[in-house]
């Protein structure tokens, strides 16, 4: 269907940009929803839906820059690229190097390919429909991911926003929470450095994509935090994601 490491390569390309631009001027400006968006976000956006479209023109494209789909229209698609072009605006404009580019392929609803990379440390994470996760660092050789099981002392991952405790949200063997940036938290989970990843509060559907169909690549679950525990889906008329869990690493 797609070239994996094809997307991954276009991902590589629009990291370089974002990292010309990181050591430069950010130009921050403001969403109505007081979310942050830089010169590097477009220019990401740019390149990456130029590669695409020039390599598989036949894929519809819906990306947090550019969401003006009318849902009529979108509703019928079965295949389309889920896009943020710049995961982590507020922790590029930090400094803090804990951002990322997310590329997943949806199909009826489901991730079934992403590519996660992170332009300051030059590291993606990328599975395609064959469900193999792989890891690749600067130029070395991509190694397929095998994640770390645990049983206990599990490893709780959360938000930066996030301050508060969120163990005693989970009915689960937490102990230790630790905080991270962006996407790279499916990342953790999916080599099994830590566990969980509860979300409360609000995300995007192009924030979870790829991360959901890496870390489901490896085993793990990513299901909405409530009494049915269905699993995220994606194209919704309401393009926020309900609040969830992702689970992996974790031997029942």
């Amino acid at each position: 269907m797609i070239d994996i490491n094809l997307v991954n390569e276009v991902a590589v390309e629009a990291g370089k940009k974002i990292m010309e631009i990181y050591e430069e001027t950010h130009n921050v400006r403001y969403k109505p929803d007081n979310s942050p968006v830089t010169d590097a976000d477009f220019a990401s956006n740019d390149i990456i839906i130029n590669y695409l479209q020039k390599y598989y023109s036949d894929i519809p494209i819906l990306s947090e820059e550019s969401t003006d789909v009318d849902y009529e229209i979108r509703k019928d698609w079965e295949y389309y690229f889920c896009i943020d072009p710049l995961d982590g605006t507020r922790e590029f404009v930090k400094k803090s190097d804990q951002f990322s580019i997310n590329i997943a392929l949806i199909k009826n609803g489901i991730p079934v390919a992403g590519v996660i990379y992170a332009p300051a440390s030059q590291i993606s994470f990328f599975s395609g429909v064959d469900q193999i996760v792989f890891k690749k660092h600067k130029d070395k050789k991509k190694e397929e991911v095998i994640t770390k099981y645990r049983k206990e002392n599990l490893i709780l991952i959360k938000s930066n926003s996030f301050n508060m405790s969120l163990a005693k949200h989970i009915n689960l063997p937490i102990s230790e929470e630790v905080q991270l940036g962006s996407s790279l938290k499916f990342c953790k989970i999916a080599e099994g450095e830590a566990n969980v990843y509860l979300r409360m509060g609000p995300t995007m559907e192009w924030d979870t994509a790829a991360g959901q169909a890496i870390v489901e690549a490896t085993g793990g679950i990513v299901f909405v935090n409530d009494n049915d525990r269905n699993k995220l889906v994606y194209n919704k008329e309401d393009l926020h994601n309900p609040d969830f869990i992702c689970i992996g690493g974790y031997e029942v």
